[in-house]
């Protein structure tokens, strides 16, 4: 039999949840607001945590609150025998780890074995699988790829201002949108305040890219599978594919491997492998040289 979906939280999140998870593959809400009790959220019903365990045996838990309540809401499940019945929540275990004081957002998305830390805030961004972001990491409407590994403090630089022809650099004189901008004297967009990568993200990261400590990086880029940038490094332009860039504006430092090791790389998008393959070729990855005699048996 399949098992009735139940959102847990018919707030803001909740509703977000709804639109993401579909309105016909949601059958309830539930909440601890008595206020919220006994009402209709989007056509869909709003029960007491006392009625849900009514339905305990034909239905799955989304847990759609805030992480701040996480573990409060699942100690209540589990004291009412339904700790079973939890199917996910934005802060599963298999899809992502958090640490502290954190905040992503319901558009975020995550593919699994991801770790957020402390202080971080994510975004309207896409986290490839097991890619890491450390502490206190800012990121908006980001791409990042698999097996990245971005260290603490990176950012983005978001907002262009005109530095030729304008006479001025305010935005008082190009956009009628900026919401920083108090004052306003045209009706129409006159400039480009915001640039955007071919994949329609800010920022585009590739697969296996390690980004040092308090990187910042311009809007509009995209570096590359297997790039290196080097700590304290502010990033203007794209980055190719396994090379080693830093300084302010970074600078290439120097390709990692050999065009050969590089076109090699480039075509086996080991990310892309199975589990069971990168675990039975892991032992060969110390060395690009035995891992290419390997496969090029």
């Amino acid at each position: 039999m399949n098992k009735k979906l139940v959102l847990f939280g018919a707030g803001e999140n909740g509703v977000r949840w709804l639109e993401k998870i579909g309105k016909n593959n949601v059958w309830k809400f539930v909440d601890s607001d008595i206020n919220k009790i006994g009402t209709n959220l989007f056509g869909k019903e709003v029960i007491s945590l006392s009625k849900l365990t009514e339905y305990k045996d034909f239905i799955s838990i989304f847990i759609s609150v805030s992480e701040k309540n996480l573990e409060e809401i699942k100690g209540v499940l589990k004291s009412n025998g339904m700790d079973m019945c939890i199917v996910n929540s934005p802060y599963t275990q298999d899809i992502v780890r958090t640490g502290e004081k954190i905040r992503l957002s319901i558009d975020s998305i995550f593919e699994g074995k991801n770790y957020i830390g402390n202080g971080s805030q994510i975004e309207n961004s896409y986290i490839g699988y097991a890619s890491y972001l450390s502490d206190d990491t800012i990121l908006q409407n980001t791409k990042i790829g698999k097996y990245c590994a971005i260290a603490s403090g990176v950012s983005i630089i978001r907002g262009q201002h005109p530095s030729g022809q304008f006479v001025s650099i305010h935005p008082a004189f190009y956009s009628p949108q900026n919401i920083g901008a108090s004052i306003c004297f045209v009706n129409e967009k006159q400039y480009e305040e915001y640039r955007y990568a071919e994949s329609g993200y800010v920022v585009d990261i590739g697969n296996d890219v390690w980004v040092g400590k308090n990187v910042q990086l311009m809007e509009g880029i995209k570096i590359g599978d297997g790039a290196i940038i080097a700590a304290g490094a502010v990033v203007t332009k794209n980055v190719h594919p396994y090379t080693i860039v830093g300084g302010v504006p970074a600078k290439l430092i120097r390709n990692r491997f050999s065009e050969n090791e590089t076109d090699f790389l480039n075509k086996l998008q080991w990310w892309n492998k199975p589990d069971c393959w990168i675990q039975e070729n892991a032992k060969y990855f110390s060395d690009i040289k035995k891992l290419q005699k390997h496969l090029q048996k």
